[in-house]
């Protein structure tokens, strides 16, 4: 029989494991003589059952003071066994007898009971080369690493891969959960030349290279730009490799964005999981020229936002595939670049490069409709004096139409903030100010602009999970088999009964309960009670955010409901979290260390002037970034200026 293994509190093993557990306790004797590793230490594995305080349900109490006394005992066993019988002629035989994935407990009971085990490192290096590829299991053991650091340090620089494997984790991992020790004797540069000979060797982990090629330098661990170049080049050569060698066996994206004369409607749209066909009539962008409708081809033609106006490309978890979710490393400060990511975002680069030519083919410059908004149309429309924007003229380069997008857009949020404040903009309070702007903080005109989940409370976690998730088990019900792909839809479609609920899922179940948001009815029929907050919660799941004032009266005041019950909370921005996300990773490194960092590599100077290929296509993405501001000042203006805004306001005084 398997047995008995600690891997954490959340693990779903420990029910069995504790089964087993049980077996051992009943059958132990504190006066029999036990010899064999493995078994002390399971004994250790039960103790640590015990001191995390996992019992089973079906244990009385008296029972759980039985199972603490003994498991003190087997504590107590396994470290007299180990400080007797652990030392320079035994530790390499012994450790040759312990089970695959008793590894790490082995050497974190030497880190507990180090001042009673004497190894030589002579004989620690010995035990070194042969378990490291349990390395990591010894760096989570700070005294070893302490008495043991030159061994250590020695074993790393020559072992790369697992070293390599070990920076990755601490430093670069999002959620890594372990905590290492490395020798304090390690230094930068130590750790730079790994890096360098990992690199160089055979074949590196793809998905390792790509984390540190985005490594952020710290005073711990940084990598130069020569050694990132290094790396930058070993991911292309990989790449092409990779590519080559299975071209035949890639699954194709096919997509086709298309601006065509005599359509017959103004847009046809053809999206599965694999193609995306995208066709747009000529003849209406031609019949429809005055730019107010030409901007607002991006909200109906292009569907570069939703109804909410919230935009349509950025990163949400709901999108990411399995692959994106467990099969793929992310880095602790990565914008996360799902497979729906790039693809929506290399279909909006399509429909922005295709647009922009049918334009200036129609004596139509972008630049020219974006002064229009802020220059005139905002003074005739909101009555806001003396925008003053000013894009790059028809022949400037694609470099020189770069940097000043950039700063222009910098320029007209800071423009809107200001005007947010005071009520009008101050030029000369524009100018004094040097200092960049944060997406996260530009001011909207809106009370409550945006709701999002109240990241203070854990119940919105269990209650979305129990309700939206494909991995939550409440979904699945015996007589019904896997049908549905969460637990809304099954309750939508299915007549389920209290009986139905699994007793593991029962607290989970409790959650909806307590909040109101289904019910029981006298013949058990489980029944949803809150259709417009279950609605609103899914949406929040999806989308991770809702525009307050684009909803009826009757969703804003579920809403507020659900904001008084403690599920969401309330922010006045004129852009999104996820939309400042958005811009961030394409903009600066201030957050994420794989963005693009367009403002600062056209600020700085560090892009060739001769590229001309890629300052064009920089060129289009900011265009459409800049378009998507606009979208948001109009939108804020408009709703700040409805009557249905108005008139709530006035009933709040």
């Amino acid at each position: 029989m398997e047995r008995v293994k600690f891997y954490s509190k959340e693990d779903i093993s420990s029910g069995p494991n504790l089964k087993k557990a049980e077996i051992i306790i009943d059958n132990f004797d504190n006066n029999k003589a036990y010899t064999n590793i493995n078994e002390m230490i399971e004994f250790y594995n039960i103790y640590l059952y015990v001191k995390n305080e996992m019992f089973l349900k079906s244990w009385s109490d008296d029972y759980i003071e039985k199972v603490k006394n003994t498991a003190k005992q087997m504590k107590y066993i396994a470290y007299k066994w180990f400080s007797r019988n652990i030392n320079n002629k035994t530790v390499i035989l012994e450790y040759k007898k312990v089970k695959q994935n008793y590894k790490k407990d082995f050497f974190e009971i030497i880190n507990n009971e180090l001042n009673k085990i004497n190894i030589d490192k002579t004989i620690f290096k010995e035990l070194l080369e042969m378990c490291s590829t349990h390395l990591c299991d010894i760096l989570q053991c700070k005294e070893i690493v302490d008495k043991y650091e030159e061994e250590i340090k020695e074993r790393m620089l020559t072992d790369v891969e697992n070293s390599t494997e070990i920076f990755v984790d601490i430093y670069l991992i999002k959620d890594s959960k372990k905590i290492l020790y490395l020798p304090k004797t390690l230094s930068i540069t130590d750790k730079e030349n790994i890096i360098i000979n990992y690199v160089d060797s055979e074949k590196p982990n793809l998905n390792y290279l790509k984390l540190l090629l985005n490594t952020p330098n710290t005073t711990d661990f940084s990598l130069n730009d020569r050694i990132k170049l290094k790396i930058k080049n070993k991911i292309k050569e990989q790449e092409n490799e990779i590519f080559t060698k299975n071209s035949n066996n890639y699954l194709s994206t096919k997509i086709l964005v298309q601006i065509v004369p005599n359509l017959g409607e103004y847009k046809k749209e053809k999206i599965t999981n694999r193609t995306w066909e995208l066709s747009y009539d000529l003849n209406w962008i031609k019949e429809n020229k005055d730019f107010s409708t030409l901007l607002n081809n991006y909200i109906y033609l292009f569907n570069y936002v939703d109804q909410q106006m919230r935009w349509t490309n950025v990163s949400k978890k709901a999108n990411l595939s399995i692959t994106d979710r467990f099969l793929t490393m992310h880095a602790k400060d990565e914008y996360i670049e799902g497979f729906a990511f790039k693809t929506m975002n290399y279909v909006a680069d399509m429909q922005q490069v295709a647009y922009n030519g049918v334009l200036n083919k129609m004596g139509i410059r972008l630049e020219e409709i974006i002064e229009w908004f802020f220059n005139i149309y905002l003074k005739k429309e909101f009555n806001i004096e003396d925008y003053q924007v000013n894009m790059p003229s028809k022949d400037s380069t694609y470099l020189e139409k770069c940097c000043l997008i950039l700063s222009e857009m910098e320029g007209a949020l800071k423009k809107y903030n200001y005007y947010v404040e005071d009520g009008y903009i101050d030029h000369e309070l524009v100018d004094i100010s040097s200092k960049p702007i944060s997406f996260y903080d530009i001011r909207s005109l809106l009370k409550n602009k945006y709701a999002y989940p109240n990241s203070k409370n854990d119940d919105y976690d269990f209650i979305t999970f129990a309700l939206f998730s494909d991995q939550c088990m409440l979904r699945y019900i015996e007589r019904i088999g896997d049908k549905y792909n969460n637990f809304f839809e099954l309750l939508k479609k299915e007549e389920i009964t209290l009986d139905d609920i699994d007793e593991y899922d029962k607290s989970l179940f409790n959650k909806l309960l307590d909040y109101c948001l289904i019910y029981i009815d006298d013949n058990r029929i489980v029944k949803i009670k809150d259709i417009k907050a279950v609605q609103v919660l899914n949406d929040l799941y999806y989308n991770e955010v809702i525009s307050y004032w684009k909803l009826s009266s009757d969703y804003r005041k579920t809403i507020s409901d659900l904001k008084t019950k403690g599920l969401i909370e309330f922010e006045s921005t004129l852009l999104s979290k996820q939309e400042a996300d958005y811009l961030s990773y394409y903009l600066n490194r201030k957050k994420f260390n794989n963005s693009l960092d367009l403002r600062n590599k056209y600020t700085h100077g560090t892009k060739s002037s001769s590229d001309e290929i890629e300052h064009h296509k920089n060129y289009m993405i900011m265009l459409r970034l800049f378009i998507l501001v606009i979208i948001k000042i109009n939108d804020d203006l408009c709703i700040y200026d409805s009557d249905d805004y108005k008139n709530e306001q006035i009933q709040c005084i």
